[in-house]
């Protein structure tokens, strides 16, 4: 499994958004190697693994219920 990109909108810390076509919320793309997140307290970045790692559940949720 390979994770490109996450984008969240009403999602914790990243506010509300009524239409995320007006570019709030947030996005963020992963490159191919390493990546690190940096960034003052309280702006987000567990945030971002929290993301992440929703996303690797539900994917996986999937997987095992067609199995």
């Amino acid at each position: 499994m390979k994770i490109n990109r996450v984008s969240a909108t009403n999602f914790r810390s990243f506010g509300e958004c009524e239409n995320p076509l007006d570019g709030c919320g947030f996005e963020f793309e992963f490159l191919p190697a390493l990546n690190t997140v940096v960034g003052e307290n309280n702006s987000g970045k567990t945030n971002i693994i929290r993301i992440v790692k929703k996303i690797i559940d539900f994917l996986e949720s999937m997987n095992f219920s067609n199995e």
